[in-house]
């Protein structure tokens, strides 16, 4: 592998390590210790201006606006926090977006540099996932609620984090690498990698984040399926995830039935997301205008509800922490966003799984409270990467 490669791919992983981090009033990740590095690497060489996008200056606008209604807040010390990992986050975004574009990757280098991301990233997830069921032995109550290496021990069933903190998570971390890898025409290792992508997401048993993988997967075929375009790969894929569940409920008997009953009895309650859904509600209808501050759900709903948990919905506990004004520039923020996409998907179809992930990743933070998460910054880094990078090529190719 290239040193850029190696570079390429050192600095992508970083991004998933988040759960390994320094606890200074805010969790220290290390791709905020590597993207604080390229800041130096960056002033060094004297950069001169830096590209922004316009979903750039609204998240920005989005984190200053956010930072304000702090001053109005509650819980000021838990919004103070926000903003500056919000700040820190946005910093490691952008000059990790420089550092590439000065490197002037190529397109290849960054597929073969996602490839091997994800190959790590699930390759060492699974191993501590089966390490972390070889200590627990079966012993499910001893381990109740508690993460054990690469799986923690929910409700009773052995759930997969692997190298993130939580199941859902772990999905929303694949949803890049799987549409990368799922609809396009692969090396035996690309394939090894894919599958080990499908184990990990099912070993996940997150409801959300399968749906969030499960629905734009199910779009492409049927978009396929419609253009008489249903290739072999994709027939392969479609046929490897039914023999994986065939295999699971054949095997496990009893025990995925368990895991079935537990799972889809939350269904009902969401796992406890109908109050939290009420409670967002509550104070949506309460303060619709400026929102009751920014990382204050979580204090309003102990409040009220003595539960101290985020709102597992990121519109929701958007649109309840900054109000219609927050939320619509969110909206405008994503719009951005997606219309990047689009325009590279119409410039080259190796973009167009940018799009399947953009949707699933939309799909996951209605689960989940992801306002400022790092796995979706570097899919908005590899996304700047591969403008610049295209045009660079061409630039050679001409």
């Amino acid at each position: 592998m290239s040193i850029k490669k190696t570079i390429c791919t050192a600095i992508l992983f970083s991004f998933l390590l988040g759960n390994y981090n320094i606890d200074l009033g805010f969790a220290l990740k290390p791709f905020m210790i590597v993207g604080l590095f390229l800041v130096l690497i960056l002033f060094a060489d004297k950069i001169q201006t830096i590209q922004l996008s316009y979903f750039d200056y609204a998240f920005f606008t989005l984190s200053i606006y956010g930072g304000i209604t702090v001053l109005f807040s509650q819980d000021i010390y838990a919004g103070l926090r926000l903003f500056v990992l919000s700040q820190l986050v946005l910093i490691c975004y952008v000059t990790t977006s420089a550092f590439f574009s000065k490197l002037k990757f190529s397109i290849s280098d960054i597929n073969q540099s996602i490839v091997i991301t994800g190959f790590l990233f699930n390759f060492i997830s699974l191993s501590l996932y089966f390490y972390g069921l070889y200590v627990v032995s079966g012993d499910m109550s001893s381990y109740m609620g508690e993460d054990v290496y690469g799986l923690t021990i929910d409700r009773g069933l052995p759930r997969m984090i692997g190298l993130t903190f939580d199941p859902n998570f772990f999905v929303m971390f694949n949803i890049v690498f799987y549409f990368f890898l799922a609809f396009k025409d692969r090396t035996m290792f690309e394939d090894i990698t894919l599958l080990l992508i499908i184990i990990s997401i099912i070993f996940s048993l997150s409801r959300g984040g399968i749906l969030a993988i499960a629905l734009p997967t199910i779009y492409k075929f049927m978009q396929s399926f419609l253009k008489l375009r249903l290739s072999k790969k994709a027939l392969g894929i479609g046929a490897l995830i039914i023999i994986l569940i065939a295999s699971i409920i054949f095997y496990i008997g009893d025990f995925i039935n368990v895991i079935f009953q537990s799972r889809l009895s939350g269904i009902t309650s969401g796992s406890g997301r109908t109050s939290l859904i009420n409670t967002l509600l509550t104070l949506i209808y309460s303060n619709p205008i400026f929102g009751v501050g920014w990382h204050n759900f979580r204090y309003y709903n102990q409040q009220m509800t003595g539960e101290y948990h985020y709102g597992h919905n990121t519109f929701l506990e958007l649109f309840a922490e900054l109000g219609v004004i927050g939320f619509t520039i969110y909206l405008i923020f994503l719009f951005f966003v997606y219309r990047k996409v689009t325009m590279l998907a119409n410039l080259d179809l190796r973009f167009t799984y940018l799009k399947y992930s953009f949707w699933a990743f939309l799909i996951s933070m209605f689960f989940l409270s992801s306002i400022v998460n790092e796995v979706f910054f570097l899919y908005l880094i590899i996304i700047k990467t591969y403008y610049s990078s295209y045009f660079y090529d061409s630039r050679k190719f001409f």
